[in-house]
């Protein structure tokens, strides 16, 4: 499992850190094979499920994404659009996004689904925590 949590650097206008390839797949060498939304429920929020593989039959991995306090592409665009940043309507924290990866050694619905229990059971093992951020 891997877990990143990135937190928007406020000091650098303009540029937009949270718009990594690592916030959605592993690494620049993955390929992403599916992607959909999903409910996480223990958290009450959407996040971006995603299934990634390295290599014809290399390994895989399943990944949950999302971004606390963002607002999506269109009020975040508005919000930049109007310098909300700089005024007192500014956010009190700063954006944030948040990937959870499961390992799965190859292909197979099994080992996917065996993936996504994993990341399952690590939301609700840690979410008071994720809940938070």
């Amino acid at each position: 499992m891997d877990l990143l949590i990135a937190y928007e650097q406020l000091s650098a206008p303009g540029l937009s850190r949270l718009l990594s390839s690592k916030r959605a797949l592993p690494g620049p060498d993955w390929d992403l094979v599916r992607h959909s939304r999903e409910r996480l429920w223990l958290l009450g929020r959407d996040a971006d499920l995603a299934v990634a593989s390295r290599g014809p039959d290399g390994e895989h991995a399943v990944v949950y994404a999302w971004q606390p306090r963002d607002r999506g592409l269109w009020r975040e665009s508005w919000r930049s659009l109007l310098a909300l940043e700089s005024s007192p309507f500014r956010r009190g924290a700063p954006r944030a996004a948040v990937r959870l990866v499961a390992y799965a050694p190859h292909d197979g619905q099994l080992v996917l689904d065996q993936a996504k229990q994993r990341l399952d059971r690590f939301t609700a093992a840690f979410r008071e925590e994720l809940a938070a951020l």
